[in-house]
Order: C-alpha cells, then sequence, then structure tokens
C-alpha cells in the first residue's frame, strides 16, 4: 500500500481516536486498519502508538510524525482546492488578432465591460490590416474579414460586412 494512503489511515486513527471508526469509514475491519498502521510503522522502523485492547496512545514518534503528517495532508488538500479554483477561474492572456477598422469599431469599445467581467483575463489585442499567421504568431482568437483561406482553421462567422462606395460631389 503507498505511504501516503497509509499516513492518511494514521492520521484518521489519531483524530477519531479509535480504529473502529475508521474501519466504518472505509468500509473495511478494525483488523484491516490496524494492519495498515503496522505496515506504517514497520516502513518507518517505529513505534507510532501504543495499543491496549481499549484504547491507543501517540509515542513521542508518533506524536512528532503525526503533526508532520497532518501540515504534508493539509498541503496536498489546499494544492488540491487551489487546482480547483484556478481551472474554474478565467485568467491570463488572450491574445487576439483583427483587421484594424473592425478592431476599432467593435473589439475596443467592449473591454471595459469584458474586462469587468473577467479581471484576471488580460487581452493582448493585436490589429493589423496585414496577414498575421495566427499559429506562428500565437494569436489564440482572430477575426478576419472575407473568405477563409487556410482550411486548418477553425472558424466561424459572426455577422456580414457591406461595402459601398461612396462621394461627395464637388
Amino acid at each position: 500500500m503507498d505511504r501516503l494512503r497509509l499516513m492518511e489511515t494514521f492520521v484518521r486513527v489519531v483524530e477519531t481516536g479509535n480504529f473502529s471508526a475508521v474501519a466504518r469509514e472505509e468500509r473495511s475491519t478494525q483488523s484491516a486498519i490496524s494492519k495498515q498502521v503496522q505496515a506504517l510503522e514497520t516502513m518507518l522502523g517505529a513505534k507510532l502508538l501504543v495499543r491496549s485492547t481499549r484504547s491507543h496512545a501517540l509515542t513521542e514518534a508518533g506524536k512528532r510524525y503525526y503533526e508532520r503528517c497532518r501540515q504534508v495532508l493539509d498541503t496536498l488538500e489546499d494544492a488540491r482546492a487551489e487546482l480547483h479554483r484556478t481551472e474554474n477561474e478565467i485568467a491570463g492572456v488572450l491574445r487576439v488578432a483583427a483587421p484594424v477598422s473592425f478592431g476599432r469599431l467593435h473589439i475596443v469599445p467592449r473591454l471595459g465591460a469584458f474586462y469587468a467581467r473577467y479581471p484576471k483575463l488580460k487581452i493582448d489585442l493585436q490589429l493589423d490590416d496585414g496577414f498575421v499567421d495566427l499559429v506562428v504568431g500565437g494569436i489564440d482568437v482572430a477575426f478576419r474579414v472575407g473568405e477563409l483561406k487556410d482550411s486548418r482553421l477553425v472558424a466561424r462567422r459572426i455577422g456580414t460586412a457591406h461595402r459601398a462606395a461612396l462621394a461627395a460631389p464637388g
């Protein structure tokens, strides 16, 4: 059995005060839980608990080891919780490319609301009327006007634009 699992069992025995409660939680037997603690003691080469028929007490080594195990398990739980917090949080840098006029008319005016909704996300907005290679440029999202020339890209039409040639007399 892995050391972490044995540590968890040992900590739960100490915190619940008996092997039976841990066995019930684990849907196991008191004997199996006792054997796990014994396996940990053998692995460490130290006696952690002094057992009698009705109770157990921590040895000095057991007290020190319990404190360290508690710290390790708390750190692991903190790491797990942090991972879930950051997985569900939108953060980082989003690199966006767009033609200059499209960016000025449609993207820039919406940045304030976007930042209010996603305060930990930063936008690296690249406005350029030239062709930008999205892969080489590390672009996450690009707005393009016209026909899609590169079939490797995934594209969705988000609107249509109409052109008009206008002139003033004289």
